[in-house]
């Protein structure tokens, strides 16, 4: 950071603290021998904007890492909007999507089977998305996350680590309570979601590998476009059995169960994982995050 950079840094605090605009606090004694040469090529910075009354940080713009599915990425982005605490358009996040179908499976390679590395691909929409101006990346696909650790280096902005967020969201708004973690079996699997549960000490119950397996052809429903009824009926079937066994929650942990959810009965408590992406997504990216 040069001195420029570092005075306009101060006068936005400021700013930002007294309610003042920042070209008022230029116009104060203490700033005015400032002002010609901080402005000098600034007045297009990304990081500061002025406006009539106070000063405020511009919402950075969420780059979505999608594809994997692509109606899973659909959803995430109608979730993000429908999250966002917004009275007009320009309360909305900006938003990247690069939804790459042909990103290779995941499970494969996961289970041991033959099938790409899929992560070269995926480190590759990382670099379009902030190529295009992506500040925040969300990737809205959980058993994706495998491969976190092969992906994060080619990131220069923040990554949300989606499996982390769900953990923190079961801890704080069910207390106490048993979780059924469904996910995909490679999810399962690596204990991409029970892990860090399990660091939060989240009580937790796996499905049955009878269970698994009806899950796993669920998961495949939602992405050829199956009858969403007849497969909510099924997925009902899942949750009802396990609620027999001490659960009282449903942690979504695939992306393509909040979409059966949308169609099953309103008993069932289900944590939407797609929408606790999609809220620290807004939060993360200065927007406000919709009450409810």
């Amino acid at each position: 950071m040069n001195a420029a950079d570092a005075i306009l840094q101060l006068i936005f605090l400021i700013g930002l603290r007294s309610r003042l605009c920042v070209v008022q606090l230029l116009t104060k004694p203490v700033f005015k021998i400032f002002a010609s040469k901080i402005f000098q090529n600034r007045l297009s910075c990304k990081q500061y904007k002025i406006i009539e009354k106070g000063a405020s940080v511009v919402k950075k713009a969420l780059g979505i890492l999608g594809g994997m599915g692509p109606l899973a990425t659909a959803n995430f982005m109608t979730q993000v909007v429908e999250s966002t605490e917004a009275q007009k358009d320009q309360d909305h996040l900006r938003i990247y999507v690069d939804c790459n179908s042909q990103i290779p499976a995941r499970l494969p390679p996961l289970m041991g089977t033959a099938g790409d590395d899929p992560s070269p691909a995926m480190c590759e929409s990382i670099k379009k998305l902030e190529s295009i101006g992506a500040e925040i990346i969300a990737m809205p696909c959980v058993t994706a996350h495998a491969f976190y650790n092969k992906i994060i280096g080619a990131a220069s902005v923040p990554f949300l680590y989606m499996p982390e967020i769900v953990a923190k969201a079961c801890l704080n708004n069910f207390p106490k309570k048993t979780a059924g973690v469904l996910s995909t079996v490679g999810t399962a699997k690596f204990r991409i979601l029970l892990d860090p549960m399990g660091e939060l000490n989240v009580p937790c119950i796996e499905p049955s590998a009878a269970e698994q397996d009806e899950i796993n052809r669920l998961i495949d429903e939602v992405k050829v476009g199956g009858d969403m009824t007849k497969t909510a009926a099924d997925f009902s079937k899942v949750l009802d059995a396990m609620i027999e066994r001490g659960v009282d929650y449903f942690v979504l942990g695939c992306t393509e169960l909040p979409i059966i959810g949308n169609y099953c009965n309103e008993k069932y408590v289900l944590v939407d994982t797609t929408l606790e992406l999609a809220r620290a997504a807004v939060a993360a990216c200065g927007g406000t995050v919709k009450n409810g």
